[in-house]
């Protein structure tokens, strides 16, 4: 990516927090099920679906990859932004 395309992209995903017998959360993401996390609470499971996401993004960014479906947001900077929201 050139210098002057670098943007802030806000990447909203589907996350789903399964309960787990023993404690802790399965983070499942529909669009991307390559993606395999947990947490042991719920905080935990949240910033590890968004490191992962984070991750895959910009892996596939780099292999000029197509990216899962997403909503997309652009602001002016050069990183790479999941977001997770507990609903």
């Amino acid at each position: 990516m050139k210098q002057t395309d670098k943007k802030l992209r806000i990447y909203n995903y589907t996350v789903i927090f399964k309960p787990l017998e023993d404690g802790g959360y399965d983070v499942i993401i529909p669009a991307i099920p390559e993606i395999c996390t947990f947490g042991d609470t719920i905080e935990e499971a949240r910033k590890m679906a968004e490191d992962a996401i984070k991750c895959y993004i910009e892996s596939a960014l780099e292999l000029n990859e197509p990216i899962p479906s997403y909503e997309l947001t652009h602001l002016n900077n050069s990183s790479c932004v999941p977001q997770v929201k507990r609903i």
